[in-house]
Formats: C-alpha cells, sequence, structure tokens
C-alpha cells in the first residue's frame, strides 16, 4: 500500500494488479480504479505522475497515473529472482528480488527502465526502503552463509540487510 496526496494505491496479490482510491473524503473512500496485471502483486510505489509495481514473476511494471481513473502501462522489465518490493529514489527503483538479490533500475525514461546494477547475496530478499547513501532490506536466511560486514541479525525476523548505495 502506498499513500500520495489524495490518493490510496494497494497492490493486490495474485492476479489482481492494484487498485487507486480517491481519499480524500476519508470516512468514504472511492474506488476510482483496477488495474489486473499476471503474476502476483506484491509491492506499490508511487513518485511524481508514475507507479512502480514489483509483480513476483513478472518484474517491474511502470505506469502512468496522470489519471489515476486510467493508469496506463508504460513498460515492463524482468529482472534476476522474482519482483518482490520496491523503492524509488531520484531516477532509480530500488528492487528486493529475493533469490535474485537486488536489482537498481535506472527509470528515468519511465517508458525504457534498464537494469544500472545487480547485487547477489545469499539470502532472500524481501522488502526494501532507501534513505539518503543507504538501501535496507528485510531478507530470510538461506543456508549459503553470511553476507559479511553489511548485516546484521534481527532475532525471530530474519536479516536487516545495508548496503551503501554509490553515486
Amino acid at each position: 500500500m502506498f499513500v500520495s496526496e489524495n490518493y490510496l494505491f494497494l497492490a493486490k496479490g495474485k492476479d489482481n494488479g492494484f487498485q487507486i482510491f480517491d481519499i480524500s473524503n476519508i470516512e468514504k473512500p472511492v474506488l476510482l480504479s483496477t488495474y489486473t496485471v499476471p503474476g502476483y502483486a506484491e509491492s506499490v510505489f508511487v513518485k511524481d505522475n508514475y507507479l512502480f509495481l514489483a509483480t513476483d514473476t513478472e518484474g517491474l511494471k511502470i505506469f502512468d497515473i496522470s489519471n489515476p481513473k486510467r493508469p496506463i502501462l508504460l513498460s515492463s522489465l524482468e529482472v534476476s529472482g522474482s519482483a518482490e518490493s520496491v523503492f524509488v529514489s531520484q531516477n532509480y527503483a530500488f528492487l528486493a528480488t529475493g533469490k535474485g538479490g537486488f536489482s537498481v533500475v535506472d527509470v528515468s525514461n519511465p517508458r525504457n527502465p534498464k537494469i544500472a546494477a545487480n547485487l547477489k547475496v545469499p539470502y532472500f530478499t524481501e522488502r526494501v526502503f532507501v534513505s539518503g547513501d543507504y538501501a535496507f532490506s528485510a531478507a530470510k536466511d538461506t543456508p549459503d552463509g553470511k553476507l559479511t560486514g553489511t548485516n546484521l541479525d534481527i532475532k525471530n525476523a530474519g536479516r536487516l540487510l545495508v548496503i551503501k548505495v554509490l553515486k
């Protein structure tokens, strides 16, 4: 789920895509649109007039939402692993990609996104958040070993990965 101004954007799970609600009257939210996509809609992020959707086996999908009643699919990009979560900062989309680790996608041209970097880690990355020069991710342990120097153990919750983002 993502909230921006008077709108709520909701990733809907298996073969359901996303929905956009007008929440200007919080007591009476209004469904404006539903967009169905194949795969499992895992995560949604909105920046400016663009909606970024992480869809496990379908990768990253970018939509023009300048008219929230009629989202328009602009592009799709396959990623290594499964797109579990997306966070956009400046001109880059950061993706937690399950067994694939991380992907960083240049989205400066939303109609033509390009992989800028991939980072393999010995964990299943599930969520990603970016703040300043760092990307943070929640990840599950795998039997492959440890990622040295960039992780902290979290009791009963897998791992927190901290990655320095080079500019």
